[in-house]
């Protein structure tokens, strides 16, 4: 999504369809991982989505942000938003330390 060619890790410019088209496989993948464990009596998963404010506030990132989160939210009920503060605190609560 950027460029950054001192970087050892960076592979140049990403179109931004293939990083939508990741978060959707793994999402998908954790979807139908999430049925399973239902089935078996598990309880749900989580989806972080971390992005980084030197990419995010691109204009061609942000036009696929809101085409994620919109097919995000084209599953319904089935999927919350909730913030990082939000999902630790819910995850202490269930924890015995």
């Amino acid at each position: 999504m950027q460029f950054l060619p001192a970087a050892a890790n960076s592979h140049g410019y990403v179109p931004t369809s293939s990083i939508m088209e990741m978060w959707k496989v793994r999402f998908n993948f954790l979807y139908h991982e999430h049925d399973e464990e239902l089935e078996d009596g598990k309880g749900g998963f989580l989806f972080p989505l971390v992005l980084h404010p030197n990419t995010s506030g691109v204009a061609h990132v942000i036009g696929m942000i809101d085409e994620t989160i919109a097919w995000l939210k084209s599953k319904g009920d089935e999927v919350e938003f909730c913030n990082y503060k939000t999902v630790a605190r819910d995850w202490k609560a269930v924890q015995s330390f």
